[in-house]
């Protein structure tokens, strides 16, 4: 049976200002009943919903994707008569089999390797007297660009996203995760030390990759919303005209903020001081107002 569809905190919210689909009269408390039981539904059927019962493995979720259906598919792809159920069975015995490798496929160009922009390795092998911030520029839009157009990075944050609980794509996001980190890393860490930067105390390699890694994401995924006709300050993810993104002055900001300009100073220090902290007499930031004392 299903559960009673309570109230929600919005539930005094006007609707005809949400609504754009029936007439403002009819934007009404039964209307508001039928939305609330959609997005129960909806939740479950996405595997958002916080029931452990109601998470849809993503098999459920893609059983649109039948054995039957691949094959038509493939024999329409003009491989003959050799693509027949038999010989799908031969190979995945079960249907869950072939979503798991389905998803691992999909995600190729992100497990298969790590694809640096040659200009990158270009930064490494350069002089010092290499405009570095122009070249960082450069990569930022190649970066988010090269990802906005990749469906498997589509793929990846929607699998994310939505099933966070299934195994079988955890381990296929992790492995994703863990090749393109592994790969910047190394490359990270080869032009430090060849350029004789250091990182600030307390910060090491392996957070300034992540660090990196996480705001190419979050600007390719805000991308990936498309371009507005506006070019107001909240238009900036990429922009194919002038080949510039967010993510370049996300990148110089993180990399201000992580390399140690001599002072020795943690982030933390470095923070306290721009902000105008007092700090204490060790020289350490003030502790955070949250943190328990022991």
């Amino acid at each position: 049976m299903d559960k009673m569809i309570g109230p929600s905190p919005d539930e005094h919210e006007d609707l005809s200002q949400l609504l754009s689909e029936v007439p403002e009269k009819l934007a009404d408390d039964q209307a508001r009943g039928f939305l609330l039981a959609g997005e129960q539904l909806l939740f479950q059927q996405m595997g958002l919903d916080v029931a452990a019962e109601a998470r849809a493995p993503f098999k459920d979720v893609l059983a649109g994707i039948s054995r039957r259906r691949v094959v038509a598919k493939a024999r329409r792809g003009g491989k003959g008569s050799s693509l027949t159920e038999a010989s799908f069975r031969h190979r995945w015995q079960r249907m869950s089999e072939y979503l798991s490798d389905l998803v691992h496929f999909a995600l190729r160009s992100l497990l298969l390797k790590v694809q640096h922009p040659e200009r990158m390795h270009d930064l490494r092998s350069a002089s010092a007297k290499t405009p570095a911030v122009a070249m960082i520029e450069y990569l930022a839009y190649q970066e988010v660009a090269a990802m906005h157009q990749n469906r498997a990075f589509r793929l990846q944050m929607a699998f994310q996203a939505l099933f966070p609980h299934d195994e079988v794509l955890v381990r296929a996001l992790r492995q994703v995760d863990r090749r393109q980190v592994d790969g910047w890393r190394d490359l990270y860490s080869a032009i430090l030390e060849d350029r004789g930067l250091h990182l600030r105390p307390g910060v090491t390699v392996e957070d300034l990759t992540l660090a990196l890694h996480l705001a190419g994401q979050a600007v390719a995924f805000r991308a990936v919303l498309g371009q507005a006709e506006s070019r107001d300050k909240y238009v900036k993810a990429i922009d194919h005209v002038t080949g510039t993104t967010f993510l370049a002055e996300f990148a110089l900001a993180i990399l201000v903020g992580f390399i140690d300009p001599g002072d020795r100073r943690t982030l933390r220090q470095a923070a306290g001081a721009i902000l105008g902290d007092e700090l204490p007499a060790d020289g350490e930031a003030p502790p955070c107002p949250h943190t328990r004392k022991t």
